[in-house]
């Protein structure tokens, strides 16, 4: 695993490069949120299992929880034009207005969408 600390004026986000395996469960998730000492990650968005986004699978709720109950942030960095699910576009606009977890392109986005 590959990281990089970023000073924002939003505070320090770890931001994950590279991956040995990708984020397959809720355990794996909370390994990588032990492990770090910034209060927001961020993730490339094929760090994900595929899972994650067929929301029907529960994966994407309980990764979320996890975040939600240890008060941290994430961000997801991607292409999400071409979403094809209309839950999946849904889920994405809502999370992004909350701005716990946001689904951007750049990491600039996701700064600019953390509250």
């Amino acid at each position: 695993m590959k990281a990089e600390t970023i000073d924002t004026p939003k505070g320090r986000i770890t931001r994950y490069v590279e991956f040995d395996e990708r984020l397959d469960s809720a355990s794996a998730l909370l390994d990588l949120l032990a492990n770090t000492q910034s209060k927001t990650i961020a993730v490339p968005k094929e760090s994900l299992d595929p899972e994650f986004f067929s929301l029907a699978s529960g994966l994407a709720g309980e990764m979320l929880q996890k975040i939600s109950n240890y008060c941290r942030r994430l961000i997801i960095i991607g292409d999400f034009q071409d979403v094809k699910s209309k839950s999946l576009r849904d889920f994405i606009y809502e999370s992004n207005k909350t701005g716990q977890v946001v689904f951007v392109g750049t990491i600039d986005e996701g700064v600019a969408k953390l509250r």
